[in-house]
């Protein structure tokens, strides 16, 4: 099973639990067996490939990997600009890593264990943070919390997508999908036409429709931005 993607110089990544996948521009592939415990996550930063482990923080550079920490509890990453690489746990916290180092400045959420999923920037600079239960924003240091009581579809977020309107995208666990716009949240799961429930990676195309899937699922939904009518395209994977 595929979990992550990503790219570098024309070169796609793909994780698999314990596996890198690598497709150049000439659509060579290679199997890297990198014999570490269980990948977590994986992004791109500062073009080296970053994969958080149980056993710990690696880059991947040149077919060379390389421990830069035994922090084990890494659940997501974000890239700020190539500047500073968020570090989501599972344990509240947000670390900081610069320069191969994790600092000793971070950001915690709550003083309850709440585990981490998933982090993202809008164009405002606001940084968005998905929760196992809800979504906290914050700004210029100061944290607004957003769950089910404020109109979000679940507290347990999977994903956050920034649209090209500035619009917030939150995928569900069991819940579909909730779009946060002017103070509000739109809901949207299967009874309104969703295949699956469960949203776990979300794009936009030119026209700004919304596309979702699911990891256990061969099927995109693509929402329509103007009426959220929602189409289904069955993939043919095996």
């Amino acid at each position: 099973q595929i979990r992550d993607i990503t790219c570098i110089n024309g070169n796609h990544y793909f994780t698999t639990e314990t596996s890198l996948l690598t497709i150049d521009e000439n659509l060579k592939v290679e199997i890297v067996e990198l014999k570490i415990h269980k990948i977590l996550s994986m992004t791109s930063f500062q073009n080296k490939l970053y994969l958080s482990t149980e056993k710990g923080l690696f880059t991947y550079h040149n077919s060379k990997l390389r421990k830069i920490s035994s922090q084990n509890n890494i659940i997501t990453m974000y890239n700020d600009n190539n500047k500073i690489l968020y570090l989501g746990t599972d344990s509240s916290k947000i670390l900081l890593l610069v320069n191969d180092k994790i600092v000793a400045k971070q950001l915690v959420l709550s003083n309850k264990s709440i585990c981490i999923n998933t982090i993202n920037k809008d164009k405002d600079n606001n940084l968005w943070i998905g929760t196992t239960k809800g979504v906290y924003k914050i700004v210029n240091s100061k944290k607004t919390y957003y769950s089910t009581l404020n109109g979000l579809g679940s507290n347990i977020i999977s994903k956050i997508f920034v649209d090209t309107e500035n619009n917030i995208w939150f995928g569900l666990y069991g819940k579909g999908l909730s779009k946060y716009t002017t103070e509000k949240f739109i809901n949207l799961q299967s009874e309104n036409g969703l295949d699956f429930d469960n949203v776990t990676s979300i794009s936009q195309d030119k026209s700004g429709n919304i596309y979702l899937t699911n990891s256990m699922e061969n099927r995109i939904n693509i929402i329509n931005r103007k009426n959220y009518n929602i189409s289904n395209i069955k993939a043919n994977i095996k």
